[in-house]
């Protein structure tokens, strides 16, 4: 996952926060997305993780396939 670009879905979830903590803390990834629908869990998590880096984005159903279309990995 080094200098690559992740979207975690379910970001701000147990699963997501674990993770990101985990690719964080072992590599080097050039951004990570968090794809979340609760704006409370992703405003609290924003405190935590720079936002510049690691961008909280509302959900779209349409952008998940757009992402797996344009080659980023999709997780969660």
């Amino acid at each position: 996952l080094n200098d690559k670009t992740v979207l975690v879905t379910g970001g701000t979830g147990s699963f997501g926060k674990h993770f990101l903590k985990t690719v964080i803390g072992r590599y080097k990834p050039r951004r990570v997305i968090i794809y979340s629908r609760d704006e409370l869990k992703q405003s609290e998590m924003a405190q935590a993780f720079p936002t510049d880096k690691y961008p909280f984005i509302q959900p779209e159903l349409e952008l998940i396939g757009r992402a797996a279309r344009a080659g980023l990995p999709v997780i969660g």
